[in-house]
């Protein structure tokens, strides 16, 4: 496993902890402010790694580049698909916060593999995006 491979896996494996732990807490009512705090940690997963493999601070608008030209449909900022899988998750939520303990324990796994997911699936574009540098020979004679 390469230097920034290993790196980007523990950032991936300590970001899917965060949001496990954001998603356990019940709240009552609609937990939109949790899908948001569940957006906000994926957001600074997919800039983490990708801060990793270009070994250098990514914009915004870089990230939403490396988006878009990995096929992922982004509209100012926000992945339609990763729209799409918070609504489904802030439904689920919802009717797990009805199951107390067991339901809240469900919460935070699906959270974590939902963050862990997001955060390999970026760990690839980073691969392809950014691949490494080969050394290059020098002619010596």
């Amino acid at each position: 496993m390469s230097h920034k491979r290993h790196k980007a896996f523990w950032a991936i494996v300590e970001q899917a902890i965060v949001g496990g732990s954001i998603a356990i807490v019940p709240v009552p009512g609609v937990g939109i402010q949790r899908q948001v705090a569940l957006g906000i940690n994926e957001i600074s997963l997919c800039a983490r790694i990708a801060q990793i493999y270009a070994e250098r601070r990514v914009s915004e608008g870089e990230i939403v580049q490396m988006l878009g030209d990995a096929g992922i449909a982004v509209v100012s900022g926000s992945g339609l698909a990763l729209a799409a899988t918070k609504i489904g998750q802030l439904v689920i939520d919802d009717l797990l916060n009805w199951l107390p303990i067991v339901g809240w324990g469900i919460k935070g796994m699906l959270a974590t593999s939902l963050t862990a997911l997001v955060g390999c699936t970026f760990l690839g574009i980073c691969e392809l995006y950014f691949p490494p540098e080969v050394p290059t020979e020098s002619a010596e004679t």
